[in-house]
C-alpha cells in the first residue's frame, strides 16, 4: 500500500491518502519547502526528483544536480513520553 499525505493550507492538519506515490523519508526531512504547489526542497527547489520522491535512493550524498550542499536531515518530532 503507498500513502501520500497533503497538507491543509487552512489549518495545517495533514491527511493521508492510500494508493497514492508513496510517503517518503523526504515527508520528514528539515531541507523541505511547502507552500509551494510541488514537492520541493532547498536541494531541488523546482522539483524533488522521483528517485528521492518516491523514495528509490537515500539523498544522504551531495549530487551534481542539485542547488547547495544540502542532504537529507530527519525533522525531530515531538518527544514521546
Amino acid at each position: 500500500m503507498l500513502m501520500n499525505p497533503t497538507t491543509n493550507p487552512a489549518d495545517n492538519s495533514i491527511r493521508i491518502e492510500l494508493d497514492s506515490p508513496s510517503m517518503s523519508a523526504r515527508a520528514f526531512c528539515v531541507h523541505q519547502l511547502s507552500g509551494l504547489g510541488h514537492s520541493a526542497c532547498r536541494a531541488y527547489p523546482a522539483k524533488i526528483p522521483d528517485r528521492w520522491l518516491f523514495s528509490f535512493d537515500e539523498h544522504t550524498t551531495v549530487q551534481s544536480d542539485q542547488v547547495g550542499n544540502y542532504t537529507f536531515e530527519e525533522e525531530e518530532g515531538p518527544e514521546e513520553d
